[in-house]
C-alpha cells in the first residue's frame, strides 16, 4: 500500500515538487520488493528472515582480531572459511532436491560474506569455532604488529 501511495504522489501531472528523500524511500521499497521476490520465490522458509542473511561483528584487541558471524541452522562442517588477499571470506551453499508425484523441485541458496582485515595478522594461526549458530574466527596479531600499537590519550 505504501508503494502505491508513493507512486500516486510522484505522478508528474499533479505538479507537486518531489523531495529527494521521497525518491530514495521509493527506491528502497522497490529494492525490498525485489529482494523478497528473488530470495523467496516459492517458499518463505528461504527468506532472509529464516537465516539466509548474517550479521557480522569484528572486534580488534591488542593480541588478535575476532570476527563473529551469525550462521543459524548451518552445520559447521558445511562452512567454508578462508583468508586471502587481506580479507576473511565466509561461504556456505545449500542444495535441496524434493520429488513429489513425478515433479522434482530443486532449490539452491548461497551465503557469502567478506570482511577486510587489518595488516599485521598471523593468518596461518587463525582458528574458527562454531557454537550455537555463531561462527567465531580468531586471528592473532604478529609479534611485530603488537609492538606497533600505541595508545593515544584523549584530553579534555
Amino acid at each position: 500500500m505504501q508503494l502505491v501511495s508513493k507512486l500516486k504522489e510522484l505522478i508528474p501531472w499533479r505538479r507537486k515538487s518531489v523531495e529527494p528523500h521521497e525518491v530514495m524511500s521509493l527506491r528502497d521499497d522497490i529494492n525490498r520488493l525485489f529482494d523478497r521476490f528473488f530470495l523467496a520465490p516459492f517458499d518463505q522458509e528461504w527468506s532472509s528472515a529464516r537465516g539466509w542473511s548474517t550479521d557480522l561483528d569484528m572486534e580488534e584487541t591488542e593480541d588478535e582480531v575476532i570476527v563473529r558471524a551469525e550462521v543459524p541452522g548451518i552445520e559447521p562442517r558445511d562452512l567454508d572459511v578462508t583468508v586471502r588477499d587481506g580479507a576473511l571470506h565466509i561461504r556456505y551453499e545449500r542444495r535441496e532436491e524434493q520429488s513429489d508425484g513425478g515433479w522434482t523441485r530443486r532449490r539452491y541458496g548461497a551465503l557469502t560474506r567478506t570482511v577486510a582485515l587489518p595488516s599485521g595478522l598471523d593468518t596461518a594461526a587463525a582458528k574458527a569455532t562454531c557454537r550455537h549458530g555463531v561462527l567465531t574466527v580468531r586471528i592473532p596479531r604478529t609479534e611485530e604488529s603488537r609492538h606497533r600499537i600505541r595508545k593515544i590519550p584523549v584530553q579534555d
